[in-house]
C-alpha cells in the first residue's frame, strides 16, 4: 500500500509503526528483564525515580540529570512497585514510543505501510535502542526528527510551534538535547532558505519559541515555585560549563586501526565501531554537499526525511565524540540511520534497493548493538546468580551478588562510592551525600559542604572503590574528592573487604 499525502494511508503506517515497536519493546523486555547491571548507571536512574516517588526534588535534592525522565518514570510506576523490573517495564514503554516515531517517519518517506515493510527497519532502531537506562534520550531523539521532518514536508505556523515544543520537552529530558534540537532548528531554517527560498516569518519565529517555552515549563515552574532548585540549577550549570568544562568523560576515539590489534573476541565489534567514528563525519560532510548541490526538487518526503535526518545527526554527532565508546555511539546513531534510509531511496528507485540498506545497516549494527543488549553483556560472565532485589528475582555476577549480600548484612545505612549509587535504590535508602555519582573532581568548598552533610548522618558502613575510572589515576576517588575520602579514613574504622576489591569502613566504636 503506498502513503498518499495526509491520507488514511498515513495513519495506517502510524498504527502499524506503534504495533511494530510495542511489540519488539515487549520481546526486549521479556528477554533482557531479568538481566543487567543495576548498580551503575541503571542504578543512578533507578535511584533518582525512587527518590521522586518519595518526594525529593531532583538536582535540588539528589546529583541527576534534568527532572523530566524522573518524573515521566514516576508517573509511569505510579500504580506499580518501584523495584527494577518495573522501572525496566517503564523504560521499555519509552524505548516503544521512540522505535514506534522513527518508523514513522521512515514508513511515511518510503510511501510503505504494511507490517513485513516496516518490520526490519523497526527492527533496525530496536536493536539501537540500548543502553536501556538511555532510552529516554534516543526516543527524545526521534521526536525531534518527527517534527523537524514534519517542518520540512509544510513550514508554518503549527510545526513551528511542534517543532519548539519538542525543542522544550527534550530539554527537560537533558538540557544538552534541548541545545541539540536549537542547533538542527537553526540549520533546517537555513536549508529551507536555500533550498526552497521559504524565508522565516516573524509569526513562525514566535510560535516555535512559544512551543519552546511550553515544552521547558515544567523547569520553568520548578524553578519559580520549587524552593532551592533554580539554585541548584544554577549550581550544577556554573560547575558544568565554567569548572569542569563539559558534561562528560572524555575517551580516546577507537579508530579502526586500533581495534584491528585487539583480540580475537573483541575485533570485529571494535572495528566496527571504529568504522561507525569515521563513516559519522563523512556522512556529515557528503550529506552537505549533496543537501547544496545535488539534491532534486521534487524529491518529495524522501527530502524531508533526508534534510531532517541531516540537521538533527550535526549536533547529535557531539554525543558520539564526547565520549568515544559504543554506548555513546548508541545514543548518537538514530539521525545517521535515518540518513542512510533516506539516502537510499534516493538511490533506489525500487524497495528492493531499500531492503537491501536496511539488511546492510543490521549487519553493521549486530557486532556493536548486541553486546549492550544487557542478557548478553552478562554472558560472559564466569557465574552467575539469582538474587530477590525488593521482592524481584535478577540475574547478577559473582560480585554484585556479593556486595548486595555485604551490604544486606549491615544493620543500618549503608552507600557505595563512587561507582555504585544502584545500592542504594537496591535498598530504598536515601543517601546521605548529594553527590551520588562522583565521577568528576571536584573543588575543596564542595567536598566540605559535603562532609558536613556525611558527618550529620547515621551512616554504618560505606564501601569505596580506589580503582582508576577508565585507567586514569587522575579519576581515582581518592584525587577527585581528597577530602573526603580522608574523612572517612579519620572518622571510620576500616574493615577486612571480603574479597570484594573495595575499601570497607564501618563507624567506629
Amino acid at each position: 500500500m503506498q502513503l498518499g499525502e495526509g491520507g488514511w494511508s498515513i495513519r495506517r503506517a502510524a498504527v502499524v509503526s506503534a504495533i511494530l515497536a510495542a511489540s519488539l519493546a515487549w520481546l526486549s523486555y521479556r528477554l533482557n528483564r531479568a538481566f543487567g547491571d543495576f548498580l551503575h548507571d541503571e542504578g543512578y536512574l533507578w535511584y533518582g525515580v525512587q527518590r521522586v516517588m518519595a518526594g525529593d526534588v531532583p538536582l535540588r535534592d539528589f546529583m541527576s540529570y534534568e527532572l523530566g525522565r524522573y518524573y515521566l518514570t514516576a508517573a509511569l510506576l505510579a500504580f506499580k512497585a518501584h523495584g527494577i523490573l518495573a522501572l525496566r517495564a517503564g523504560l521499555a514503554v519509552i524505548a516503544a514510543m521512540g522505535v514506534a516515531l522513527a518508523t514513522g517517519v521512515v514508513g511515511s518517506a518510503w510511501r510503505m505501510s504494511r507490517f513485513w515493510q516496516l518490520l526490519p527497519v523497526a527492527v533496525l532502531f530496536t536493536l539501537w535502542m540500548v543502553p536501556r537506562h538511555k532510552t529516554f534520550d534516543i526516543a527524545i531523539c526521534a521526536l525531534l526528527l518527527l517534527c523537524l521532518y514534519r517542518l520540512f514536508r509544510k513550514p508554518d505556523a503549527t510545526r513551528y510551534f511542534q517543532l519548539g515544543l519538542s525543542v522544550g520537552v527534550a530539554a527537560v529530558i537533558g538540557q544538552n538535547h534541548g541545545m541539540y534540537g536549537v542547533v538542527a532548528t537553526v540549520l533546517a531554517m537555513a536549508l529551507l532558505y536555500y533550498r526552497d527560498r521559504v524565508v522565516v516569518r516573524l509569526k513562525w519565529l514566535l510560535c516555535w519559541a512559544g512551543g519552546v517555552l511550553a515544552g521547558y515549563s515544567p523547569v520553568l515552574l520548578a524553578a519559580s515555585f520549587v524552593p532551592g532548585y533554580l539554585g541548584a540549577e544554577e549550581s550544577v550549570l556554573h560547575y558544568l560549563l565554567f569548572e569542569y568544562g563539559g558534561t562528560n568523560l572524555p575517551l580516546p576515539i577507537p579508530w579502526p586501526w586500533i581495534g584491528a590489534a585487539s583480540s580475537v573476541g573483541t575485533a570485529l565489534p571494535q572495528l566496527t565501531l571504529g568504522f561507525l567514528f569515521v563513516v559519522i563525519p563523512m556522512a556529515l560532510v557528503a550529506g552537505a554537499v549533496f543537501l547544496l548541490r545535488r539534491m532534486p526538487r521534487d524529491a518529495g518526503p524522501t527530502a524531508s526525511l533526508f534534510m531532517a535526518a541531516w540537521t538533527l545527526a550535526v549536533p547529535y554527532a557531539n554525543v558520539a565524540f564526547s565520549r568515544a565508546d559504543a554506548p555513546h555511539m548508541a545514543q548518537a546513531i538514530l539521525p545517521f540511520l535515518a540518513l542512510a534510509l533516506a539516502a537510499a531511496s534516493l538511490a533506489w528507485r525500487r524497495n528492493a534497493g531499500k531492503y537491501v540498506t536496511v539488511a546492510v545497516l543490521l549487519l553493521i549494527s549486530l557486532p556493536v548493538a548486541v553486546p549492550l543488549q544487557p542478557r548478553w553483556a552478562l554472558h560472559h560472565a564466569s557465574q552467575l546468580e539469582a538474587v530477590r532485589v525488593q521482592g524481584d528475582t535478577v540475574m547478577v555476577d559473582k560480585g554484585a551478588a556479593r556486595m548486595l549480600d555485604e551490604a544486606a548484612q549491615v544493620h543500618g545505612l549503608v552507600f557505595a562510592l563512587p561507582y555504585y549509587p544502584g545500592l542504594l535504590a537496591v535498598l530504598n535508602e536515601k543517601s546521605p551525600i548529594w553527590e551520588i555519582y562522583p565521577l568528576f573532581p571536584r573543588k575543596a568548598s564542595f567536598e566540605l559542604h559535603e562532609i558536613s552533610r556525611l558527618s550529620s548522618s547515621p551512616v554504618d558502613s560505606i564501601m569505596i572503590s580506589t580503582g582508576p575510572l577508565d585507567g586514569r589515576k587522575s579519576l581515582a576517588y581518592p584525587v577527585t574528592h581528597p577530602l573526603t575520602y580522608r574523612f572517612i579514613q579519620e572518622h571510620f574504622r576500616r574493615k577486612e573487604s571480603g574479597g570484594l576489591g573495595l575499601e570497607q569502613y564501618v563507624r567506629g566504636e
